[in-house]
């Protein structure tokens, strides 16, 4: 009786089948969460670029003045969809002469979509744009 009891508990698979489909859900749920918030940094990525090119474009048909930053300041920020931008996260470098370079930078965070321990609640994201100074 011994035997045949130790036989069926080594030979008994009935919930070895339940727990691998457990185990494979959970990495597949792992991977497809982690490339929903890959997918949303990048997407972060291109809008906070997007709104530094924005705020370079109004830098760049105006001369320097505060209005005129204020302006940029706003434009970067209606621009930057989910990222949070700050009017002291955003910096200015405008160019001295015509022809010269100027630049728009724009830094922010971005809040995941899914987070949980082990992961942030938000990214730092940082995008900047240059373009040729025409006024």
């Amino acid at each position: 009786m011994n035997g045949s009891l130790l036989e069926r508990l080594v030979n008994n698979e009935s919930g070895a089948s339940v727990v691998r489909v457990v185990l494979v859900i959970v990495v597949l749920a792992a991977l497809i969460l982690g490339i929903v918030n890959l997918a949303w940094i990048v997407n972060g990525y291109i809008t906070i670029n997007g709104a530094a090119r924005e705020g370079a474009r109004v830098a760049v048909v105006n001369n320097e003045s505060p209005a005129v930053i204020t302006e940029i300041n706003e434009t970067v920020k209606a621009n930057a969809g989910a990222v949070q931008v700050r009017d002291e996260d955003i910096e200015i470098n405008y160019a001295q002469e015509v022809g010269g370079q100027t630049e728009v930078t724009a830094s922010g965070e971005l809040d995941l979509l899914i987070s949980f321990s082990p992961l942030p609640k938000s990214v730092s994201l940082q995008g900047s744009a240059v373009l040729r100074q025409t006024r």
